[in-house]
């Protein structure tokens, strides 16, 4: 390294601890991260802004509920409701509790990464509360998680339709995010989610591989890829950044999952058509529900106030999903429109699935 290179490398590692120092004395601006999107010094940041933790706690007394021990994310949503500090605590000691097996570092891929989304939402949710050393031991061990497996082949670019992709994808943009001030590693991780990621990697892929709005890995896997990015793309949009606009896919994947959806239950079930790698058959399991409700719940707000909302509505109100809490808290309801309005066939050109549906039972 030159001498220049270690001057520039000394200068902008200085500034990050001196924005670090500035903003634990709240002095730090909001700053511009990168293509729109702005950063709020406060926590917490993933999901909320101040309309909607007030429009959450106006829901929250006629839906309280006590979670359980081991579930972080239903603590830390308890304390953001309530205030009570004992429910923070429970959440930010699982937190600091996690841990993923060396073999898995090691090795192909981690599941514990993957399907622990909750981490970097419980650090931002619980960060007020959270000690010096708590806080610079967790970011100190998950920033060593997220650099290994963002790095591997498995899960990496070339493989948007993977559901490991979308796991790290999301797990890594929303770590950026909840630590974007106190972590020198923050914006590194969120150019490789932004733009490695989906500006060269998802946009064109679902421009055409996946043109209509099938997920690929099947009515298990695939709803991963509708499912992971709900909180984190609408956090990015709450902060000027509208990943959810800036294709076409997420309005075709609404209507996919209309066609895609039985037109009456199947023994007192709505259910899905059971393609590609399903794991469940024909009665897929409450994951369906929750997955494609909270998929649904997000769109109808996204693109609120157009058809694709409305039918996203429609959606919601005929199969009645279950929807985990911090979604059904902000979800502000709207007009629907009915599926007859709609045709009897829909047709996935991307991974070349048509539908079809029976005209009297629409």
């Amino acid at each position: 390294m030159s001498k220049r290179e270690r001057i520039g490398c000394f200068l902008r590692h200085t500034l990050r601890i001196l924005v670090m120092v500035a903003c634990l004395h709240g002095v730090v601006h909001e700053v511009r991260a990168q293509d729109g999107l702005v950063v709020p010094t406060a926590h917490p940041r993933i999901w909320w802004n101040a309309e909607r933790l007030d429009r959450a706690r106006a829901w929250w007394p006629a839906h309280a509920f006590t979670p359980s021990s081991d579930d972080p994310q239903g603590n830390a949503f308890r304390y953001l409701m309530t205030g009570e500090t004992q429910y923070a605590r429970t959440a930010i000691n699982l937190l600091m509790n996690f841990t993923i097996p060396q073999a898995q570092l090691d090795g192909v891929a981690s599941d514990d990464y993957r399907w622990s989304p909750w981490v970097p939402i419980v650090y931002d949710w619980c960060y007020d509360l959270m000690t010096p050393t708590e806080v610079s031991t967790f970011i100190a061990r998950y920033n060593n998680y997220t650099s290994i497996l963002i790095g591997k082949p498995w899960g990496g670019p070339g493989s948007e339709g993977n559901n490991y992709f979308w796991g790290y994808l999301v797990n890594e943009l929303n770590w950026a995010i909840a630590t974007y001030y106190e972590n020198p590693m923050a914006q590194t991780f969120l150019n490789d989610a932004l733009v490695t990621r989906w500006q060269n990697g998802v946009l064109p892929y679902f421009a055409v591989a996946l043109k209509g709005g099938t997920s690929p890995e099947g009515s298990s896997y695939g709803l991963s890829l509708l499912q992971y990015p709900d909180m984190a793309f609408t956090t990015l949009g709450l902060m000027g950044l509208d990943l959810f606009n800036q294709t076409n896919w997420y309005k075709e994947a609404v209507f996919n999952t209309i066609y895609d959806t039985s037109v009456t239950p199947i023994n007192s079930i709505w259910t899905q058509f059971s393609y590609g790698d399903d794991e469940q058959g024909p009665q897929v399991d409450a994951r369906y529900h929750k997955y494609n409700g909270s998929f649904i719940s997000v769109m109808a707000d996204a693109f609120a106030g157009s058809p694709v909302a409305q039918y996203a509505r429609q959606w919601l109100n005929t199969v009645q999903p279950t929807l985990d809490p911090w979604i059904a808290a902000v979800d502000s309801g709207g007009s629907s429109l009915p599926f007859s309005n709609l045709p009897l066939d829909y047709y996935s050109a991307g991974i070349g699935y048509l539908y079809g549906s029976d005209p009297k039972k629409r």
